[in-house]
């Protein structure tokens, strides 16, 4: 009996063809296969899986991934120039220095402001450290308070504080048990002086006012309450409820950790040169002081000590003024350092934390602008293409693209 094949009509050529495809793939997927496994074998085969080629090959993925992590703009923290994924940014090493200065004038760089115009100016860090005690009044009220600007001479008070055997309150108000500190600043009034012929000016560029509890843990509590006024209104005369009140005020914990008061511009007067003259600022107790920056203090017992720290980097220019550096023009830079610092509030990290953190914050700023610029380009090129295609516009005009070198 023999059997015939059914014919398979006219789709048989196409299975045909569909036959020795399916043939021709098995055959390769084999043929991959038994190369694999020959390559498990003898590694040499395999240039990947060469130890020596393996080697070199991660040895240049770390030099590539160390590249990635590189911060070309020299301050800890940020990549300033990579804060975006689609454009790069950069600003001036002056700039940089202005933000860290900002953030950490204890250990960051003796930055400078970075204006409208370049200026030779002398840059300069000084302190003031000591021992501040709460009071033995209501709450156990003491205080501590900075006039930023007055920080940067030495003759004058520019720290008042309370001391142990304060019994006032609950108004910061200079009287008994109120000490007066001057910072161990270069210069003097005197010689700044425009009628001692110093003919000199000066201005803040960052300054921290900072303060711990220092005493027993069995006597620890309480509360800060840590403000800078954002109008530099001074804090004299007024009450520890008041302060509190404010809606910049912060009211932290009393612990053995630093809690952090830092400077910020408040009006375009604060990137200005100021004129010092021989009569010092008012202290404590006068409306026309300059004391702007404080903590008060409720502990949980009286006459409890509290370590203290103020740190100040300031700008001098003039005709007494040696030892000056250019200090360069940055608009941009300048905007994102006072719009972050305006911005901050107390805090508890360390300098370094806190120059990291800022500086972030200051890269995602000027991203987030040139963001908005480059959202408004797309929009101007939106409604050109929208009235084109209606026909009443004829002219073929290019595409609009923002010019967004920062430098």
């Amino acid at each position: 009996m023999s059997y015939h094949r059914p014919a398979w009509g006219p789709f048989e050529s196409i299975i045909k063809s569909l036959i020795l495809h399916s043939n021709y793939f098995m055959n390769n997927s084999n043929q991959r296969r038994k190369t694999a496994q020959t390559r498990q074998l003898n590694p040499k085969s395999n240039p990947n899986q060469n130890p020596r080629n393996a080697n070199s090959n991660n040895a240049k993925r770390r030099k590539a991934r160390a590249r990635g992590r590189q911060n070309p703009s020299g301050v800890p923290g940020q990549n300033v120039n990579q804060v975006s994924n689609r454009r790069a940014v950069s600003v001036s090493d002056c700039a940089r220095k202005y933000w860290a200065t900002l953030a950490n004038p204890i250990t960051g760089p003796m930055g400078c402001v970075p204006g409208s115009l370049p200026l030779n100016t002398f840059k300069q860090r000084c302190f003031a450290r000591g021992t501040v005690h709460s009071g033995g009044g209501a709450n156990n009220f003491g205080w501590i308070i900075v006039d930023p600007l007055n920080f940067g001479t030495n003759d004058v008070f520019s720290v008042y504080h309370t001391i142990a055997g304060y019994a006032g309150g609950p108004d910061i108000i200079n009287g008994a048990d109120v000490q007066g500190v001057y910072s161990n600043s270069n210069y003097s009034i005197s010689s700044l002086d425009d009628s001692q012929g110093g003919e000199s000016e000066m201005r803040v560029v960052g300054l921290v006012l900072r303060i711990r509890y220092i005493g027993t843990a069995l006597n620890m509590g309480g509360t800060y309450t840590a403000f800078h006024d954002p109008n530099h209104w001074t804090l004299a005369n007024q009450s520890g409820d008041f302060i509190g009140g404010q809606e910049r005020a912060k009211i932290i914990p009393i612990t053995n950790d630093w809690v952090n008061v830092y400077y910020a511009p408040a009006n375009n007067t604060d990137y200005d040169l100021i004129t010092i003259t021989a009569s010092p600022f008012p202290g404590p107790g006068s409306s026309a002081s300059r004391f702007y920056m404080g903590i008060v203090i409720n502990g949980a017992t009286p006459g409890a000590p509290f370590a203290y720290q103020v740190y100040g980097v300031h700008e001098f220019a003039g005709k007494t003024i040696r030892g000056t550096t250019l200090t360069e023009t940055d608009p941009l830079g300048l905007s994102a350092g006072a719009t972050v610092a305006s911005a901050s509030l107390p805090n508890s990290l360390s300098p370094e934390a806190n120059e990291a953190s800022f500086i972030g914050r200051c890269a995602d700023f000027l991203a987030t602008g040139i963001t908005t610029v480059q959202n408004v380009a797309t929009a101007v090129n939106t409604v050109r293409n929208a009235v084109r295609s209606t026909g009443a516009l004829n002219v073929n005009l290019p595409p609009y693209v923002p010019k967004l070198h920062l430098q």
